[in-house]
């Protein structure tokens, strides 16, 4: 066996033991309520459990440094609550519900997530509902959907989009009726990011 094939499958194996680290920095513009933020979590971990990335959640509270392969800064705009009034207005036209950084063609990983934005467009979806008991539910999962679109750009380095599903754009409410898969070319990509050395080393302040 060559020298060349040896280090292949050397490298390969320890990608497959010591998978990418992906920290993720949220900011929030108010402070989030609790239920809100596990469910945006949850939501975005079981999207991503398939790609093998293990993702770290941090806080501008964190003051102890961390070590990620990967570093995404998100701003999660407007008041990010699992309670909102169903009453709310219609979505504000021509305004997105997240957005990704770029700068002379070069996608920057800095994502931005509108709750206010995701807000009234559950809430404009939420009145042909029969039950509204699971209107907040579907508030942070729309979130999460939002944030993995987004996530997906910073990542991948992509400025396009899929016909369907979360990776579409616009995203609406009503993509919550199929399930959350990556694509199979989005796992790919994924897998292939490997592991820069050395990691990128992080101190929230």
């Amino acid at each position: 066996m060559s020298l060349a094939l040896w280090s292949l499958i050397v490298w390969s194996s320890v990608l497959f033991l010591f998978p990418p680290t992906v920290g993720i920095l949220l900011r929030f513009d108010r402070p989030p309520s609790e239920a809100f933020v596990k469910q945006l979590r949850r939501e975005v971990e079981y999207i991503f459990e398939p790609s093998g990335l293990l993702l770290r959640w941090e806080t501008v509270r964190r003051r102890t440094p961390g070590v990620y392969d990967r570093i995404l800064i998100v701003q999660m705009r407007g008041n990010c609550s699992s309670q909102f009034s169903v009453d709310l207005g219609p979505p504000e036209p021509g305004l997105a519900l997240g957005r990704t950084v770029v700068n002379d063609g070069e996608v920057i990983p800095f994502s931005i997530v509108d709750c206010d934005q995701v807000a009234r467009v559950v809430a404009h979806a939420a009145r042909s509902l029969p039950a509204r008991l699971l209107v907040s539910n579907m508030y942070a999962r729309l979130a999460g959907r939002v944030l993995v679109h987004e996530m997906l750009h910073a990542l991948l380095g992509s400025t396009g989009h899929d016909p369907a599903g979360f990776a579409r754009s616009p995203i609406q409410a009503g993509d919550l009726t199929t399930m959350p898969r990556l694509t199979p070319a989005q796992l790919t990509a994924l897998q292939r990011l490997g592991r820069p050395t050395p990691g990128v080393s992080v101190a929230n302040k």
